[in-house]
């Protein structure tokens, strides 16, 4: 959803930060079935990238941000599912 408005720099997508607001976000709410899901997602998705930190931190940005991406693929294709859910849109 962000894809289309987000800025480009020289080395990719960047400005996320600046993109998010933009969207209707619903306050957390433990009575959403959808919150919690997202929740636990979010401290898997933590705890994963904890895990490889160390290794992280002796690569670039770009490659260190590539291989988050990779490491939290299946994550970020269920997160993708419930924002959907939550803000009424079709992925």
């Amino acid at each position: 959803m962000i894809k289309p408005i987000q800025t480009r720099g020289l080395y990719g997508e960047r400005d996320i930060h600046r993109r998010l607001l933009m969207f209707p976000i619903p306050e957390f709410s433990g009575n959403d079935s959808r919150h919690i899901p997202l929740a636990n997602i979010s401290k898997t998705c933590r705890k994963r990238v904890s895990a490889i930190s160390m290794i992280l931190r002796g690569m670039s940005v770009a490659i260190a941000r590539s291989t988050v991406k990779q490491l939290l693929a299946k994550e970020f294709e269920k997160i993708d599912k419930l924002v959907s859910e939550l803000l009424g849109l079709s992925l």
